[in-house]
């Protein structure tokens, strides 16, 4: 699938050629098949956790218990938990969150265009802010294994800054997710964010649809977030969105592969800081220590040693 006028380059760089091709395929055939567009690969192994799920939950046996949360997030993909941890760790988490995100030691740009910096991002984050462990609470772990009905492990956890980004860019370039799209991960994984300041419609809020909704995007003719191909009134229709403002420590639940979504640009001004937790199935229970196994640690031990690692935490 690569384009005519593409042939050229093509020729001189098959292998990337190749790769192209077959990532556009993949794209093509989760819109054509899956109404969505975390990829067709990512779908397949939606479908293979999904079976091992099954499985699962024969050896766990976890008691159903009514949680009104749970039940809106498997209708529609998206939940509001609201206020669910300590008034104190959310604002020593914000505190930690806001002396490291301008480290450059500590912290690194996620996105910038011409010089000009539009978002942050902290590195290794339960080093650099131990505290987020603490956000994993009985409460928590009550929900998702509710929701799974299975155990769950968390893979990793994110922590970053969105700043305002002048219009004059955004309506050329895309700083950080602010265009509608489906994440790209196996489709059993969820993410559970909590916000670090109060976040008004002011703040870039982030903005979800439903997993129902989103299926009828795709069916509509939606393609992807740079090639929308149909009305914006369609795509944005204000009686299927829903835009998550909430004062700190609001934590709301998603399933991103399943669900468009969007970043909310901030306005002149403004900042949006967020820590988000991305989690999956598991055939354990979550273990103790379960940041140890986080995907960003397997990364950093690679190609940082150990002394290394302890120089570039705040703690």
């Amino acid at each position: 699938m690569v384009k005519a006028n593409e042939i050229p380059k093509a020729i001189k760089d098959p292998k990337n050629a190749v790769k192209v091709g077959h990532s556009r395929l993949d794209s093509y055939m989760s819109q054509l098949v899956f109404k969505n567009s975390a990829g067709f690969a990512n779908n397949l192994h939606g479908k293979r956790s999904r079976a091992k799920i099954k499985k699962i939950q024969k050896q766990f046996k976890i008691s159903p218990k009514n949680i009104p949360a749970v039940e809106e997030f498997r209708k529609n993909g998206h939940a509001l938990l609201g206020i669910i941890h300590d008034k104190q760790l959310i604002d020593e988490v914000s505190s930690k969150f806001k002396k490291v995100i301008d480290d450059e030691d500590l912290s690194f740009v996620r996105s910038q265009h011409d010089g000009q910096v539009f978002s942050r991002q902290i590195r290794l984050v339960h080093k650099n802010i131990p505290e987020v462990k603490k956000l994993i609470t009985a409460q928590v772990i009550e929900f998702f294994e509710q929701y799974y009905k299975t155990p769950f492990k968390i893979v990793d956890i994110f922590a970053w800054r969105n700043i305002h980004v002048p219009p004059e860019i955004a309506n050329k370039h895309e700083m950080f997710s602010s265009y509608w799209h489906c994440d790209g991960r196996d489709t059993t994984w969820t993410k559970l964010f909590v916000y670090l300041d109060d976040v008004t419609s002011k703040d870039g809020p982030f903005h979800v649809q439903t997993s129902d909704r989103t299926k009828e995007i795709f069916e509509l003719g939606f393609v992807d977030r740079k090639k929308p191909n149909i009305p914006k009134e369609l795509l944005e229709n204000p009686k299927y969105i829903t835009t998550y403002t909430g004062v700190k420590g609001t934590t709301l639940v998603g399933n991103l592969e399943l669900t468009l979504h969007k970043a909310g640009i901030p306005e002149l001004g403004h900042t949006r800081d967020l820590i988000q937790f991305q989690l999956a199935p598991s055939d354990m229970p979550l273990k103790e220590n379960w940041e140890e196994d986080l995907e960003s640690v397997k990364d950093y031990n690679d190609r940082i040693i150990p002394s290394d690692l302890a120089k570039k935490s705040i703690t």
